[in-house]
């Protein structure tokens, strides 16, 4: 009997281990690609869960909750354009991308020295320059003559207004053509000039330096800001609702070795654009701001207008030249300014610069150097 019961389990051990089959599956649950699953034999059932896909968003792509898995691109942000005051922003999902605009002075040709406070710098300027003397004469030649119209030089004054109908000229009992070199050799001999001169302009310039004038005199003095405040009122100064006074002192000492002394000033902003000007003689648009001591200006910060804006010089005078004890002499010239912008405004520079830029107009970056000293105020 139990020969017969051991025979028994054996074949049916045997049939099970020919057929493949569980005595009991392990079932392993379905996933988003495969059926529900038996984990010994491998037998199937039924079909797979599928994905459960979670749509794409700015910086993720199409991705499944379940598995993790991806299909296809992040739909990437929609931004907004930086300004100065605010880095660019999604729309869709808020996310801010990227810093606010900052000024790129380079691209204005700004090429100074920024000045802090406290701190001393060279400043080289011009005190008289030979253009000045041309443009006197032209004026003076013009009104004797009664012309009209503008001439670049004396040589262009000359030849195509004082003598624009004159083809010829006795010059020593012979009659000549008249040129440029005659009128040259004429002017010479009347100022007692020798010399071999290219230009008319020559000429007269070396009249002026025979008589002791220095043409293209240079000075270098010591500047400095000396104070810079930020505040929203004081005795002297209004508070106005969303609005903040800068004040600025700047001295600037010279020494009794030159020739005199000069100071040019001016302020310029770099976020204000007046497109509607047009371009000015320099070429660009840029807002061409002045002193308004009487008067307001108005500048748009964080897209809001500010239409009470000041640019005021406050004071200025100078001690004069001083001599100390050494014989030396030496002036010092104070400058102090007043400005009323809106809160945490820092686009706007004062600036000292050269001499030789002072009859151009309008006045801006487009007349800025490397001798320029610029103070941000910020």
């Amino acid at each position: 009997m139990r020969k017969k019961m051991v025979t028994g389990m054996l074949a049916v051990s045997l049939m099970f281990m020919m057929t493949g089959c569980c005595l009991s599956h392990d079932w392993q649950e379905a996933a988003c690609t495969e059926p529900k699953t038996c984990s010994k034999c491998g037998e199937t059932e039924g079909e797979a869960s599928g994905h459960t896909w979670k749509d794409a968003d700015c910086t993720e792509p199409k991705t499944c909750s379940v598995c993790q898995e991806t299909e296809g691109e992040a739909l990437g942000h929609t931004l907004s354009e930086a300004t100065y005051w605010e880095a660019a922003v999604c729309s869709v999902c808020g996310e801010t991308a990227g810093d606010v605009l900052t000024p790129a002075f380079e691209e204005l040709g700004v090429k100074g020295q920024f000045m802090e406070v406290g701190k001393t710098y060279d400043y080289h300027t011009q005190i008289d320059y030979r253009q000045d003397y041309e443009d006197m004469l032209i004026d003076e030649f013009k009104k004797d003559d009664g012309l009209e119209g503008d001439y670049a030089n004396l040589t262009d004054l000359f030849m195509e207004g004082i003598y624009k109908d004159v083809d010829t000229f006795v010059l020593e009992g012979e009659e000549v053509e008249l040129t440029e070199e005659i009128v040259i050799r004429l002017f010479s001999e009347e100022m007692g000039l020798t010399g071999d001169f290219e230009k008319l302009t020559e000429v007269f310039m070396a009249s002026f330096e025979n008589e002791g004038a220095v043409l293209d005199a240079e000075i270098t003095a010591q500047a400095a800001v000396t104070d810079y405040r930020v505040f929203d009122s004081d005795e002297t100064h209004e508070a106005k609702d969303g609005y903040e006074w800068k004040t600025v002192e700047i001295q600037i000492e010279y020494d009794g070795s030159g020739d005199g002394w000069r100071v040019v000033y001016g302020w310029d902003d770099y976020y204000e654009k007046d497109e509607e000007d047009g371009e000015d003689e320099q070429g660009d648009s840029e807002y061409v701001p002045g002193w308004d001591n009487e008067a307001t200006h108005t500048i748009n910060w964080k897209g809001q207008d500010y239409t009470e804006c000041r640019a005021i010089i406050a004071d200025k005078s100078d001690t004069g030249w001083v001599e100390d004890a050494e014989g030396n002499y030496s002036l010092t010239y104070t400058a102090k300014f007043d400005f009323l912008f809106p809160k945490g405004y820092d686009g706007v520079l004062l600036y000292l610069f050269d001499n030789k830029y002072s009859g151009v107009r309008p006045v801006n970056f487009a007349n800025t150097d490397e001798n320029t000293l610029f103070f941000r105020l910020q």
